[in-house]
């Protein structure tokens, strides 16, 4: 901008200033002291100036039972819910029971590894002591488990006929026990 146009600028500026002071009516602001009252006006008969905490206490109580509507959405108000009473029917059957836990009718208590090969077998010794079986992982015991994994102090069996498993403990002592 060039000097001559701030010049000019600054001199519209001026003119609008002066022509804004001139047509502004000066009135002396009112104070609140000097106000005119009326010759009707009555005063309020306050007792005590303390809140009503009763009153309050009892509209903090009141809950809304209008319709409840989103008033940001545009559309006619939701049909009002029905409340449907559940009629009690006939409780469904209980599960059956859990299969009891498997018991492998066999004492586990010894194991023998191959260095070479990393195959072990485990000895294990029925249960009235008459006969000693000697298995290897993989291999079935009395057509009806399955030897899963050979352990240093347990081994894992497998029924065949539900899939369940069981684990033998190492125990101490022979056949005899």
């Amino acid at each position: 901008m060039s000097r001559r146009a701030q010049l000019v600028l600054l001199g519209g500026l001026l003119v609008a200033l002066v022509a804004t002071l001139y047509f502004t009516p000066w009135r002396p602001s009112a104070n609140p002291e000097t106000l005119p009252l009326s010759g009707n006006y009555i005063p309020m008969n306050v007792d005590s100036p303390k809140p009503r905490t009763d009153r309050l206490a009892r509209s903090q109580k009141v809950e809304y039972n209008g319709m409840h509507r989103d008033i940001f959405r545009y559309g006619p108000p939701p049909a009002p819910r029905i409340q449907q009473v559940a009629i009690p029917g006939p409780k469904p059957p209980e599960p059956p029971p859990a299969p009891p836990p498997l018991q492998v009718p066999v004492k586990f208590f010894g194991y023998a590894a191959d260095p070479h090969s990393g195959s072990r077998r485990a000895f294990l010794a029925a249960l009235d002591g008459e006969e000693v079986f000697i298995v290897s992982e993989g291999d079935t015991l009395m057509s009806r488990f399955r030897v899963l994994r050979i352990n240093n102090g347990s081994a894992e069996f497998e029924e065949l006929a539900t899939g369940r498993r069981a684990s033998l403990p190492l125990e101490e002592g022979g056949p005899q026990g």
